[in-house]
């Protein structure tokens, strides 16, 4: 339900630290026609993983966790949205369930709150 709420275990956990920019010069790239990606119509599912009141801790958790488990969340979409309570729910959008299931069971593995949904 889109009323159930869950606070992660992991509320607390510390801002990922910001990479440095390289300042060298890169060569111009190659200009090339690309086709938009097509959505699945079957990416219809996402995960909770986690609720914070603080926006910008939501934030962190999610870059922290699309690093921690790219190869599951390559192609999802990370959202933050906050709900009637003040909680800024934390998902990642547009996967099959078989992604999202699968994506959940590698978090949970490593002792993290997951939950599928469909979106």
């Amino acid at each position: 339900s889109e009323d159930v709420q869950r606070l992660s275990s992991t509320a607390n956990a510390p801002a990922v630290a910001k990479a440095l920019a390289d300042t060298k010069a890169k060569p111009a790239a190659k200009k090339t026609a690309t086709k938009a990606k097509k959505k699945d119509p079957d990416a219809i599912w996402a995960i909770q993983v986690g609720a914070f009141k603080q926006k910008s801790l939501a934030q962190d958790w999610t870059k922290d966790l699309k690093k921690r488990f790219k190869s599951n969340l390559a192609d999802a979409v990370a959202d933050i949205s906050r709900n009637s309570n003040g909680w800024y729910r934390t998902r990642f959008t547009e996967m099959t369930k078989a992604q999202a299931q699968k994506a959940c069971k590698a978090i949970e593995a490593k002792r993290l709150d997951c939950m599928v949904v469909k979106s």
